[in-house]
């Protein structure tokens, strides 16, 4: 298989309910082979908390099949 591509998305909201939202995204590039374990932290931002967030790791295999697992707990609408 190639390279792992992991792709995390959240998004935040202020603490005070005044409506602000952020939309966060990362990915990262993992090797192929096995390697130490991922220690992967959202970004905190002082009065904001996470209300909803996902992650995605995907690779492709030699013969060009395409490998997708997706994690999203309940997420509100």
């Amino acid at each position: 298989a190639s390279a792992l591509q992991l792709r995390l998305h959240w998004q935040r909201a202020d603490a005070l309910g005044q409506g602000g939202t952020e939309n966060r995204h990362r990915r990262l590039a993992l090797p192929a082979s096995a390697g130490p374990p991922l220690d992967l932290v959202f970004d905190a931002r002082s009065g904001w908390f996470s209300t909803w967030w996902s992650a995605r790791l995907d690779t492709t295999r030699d013969d060009g099949l395409r490998h997708i697992h997706v994690l999203a707990p309940g997420n509100p609408l």
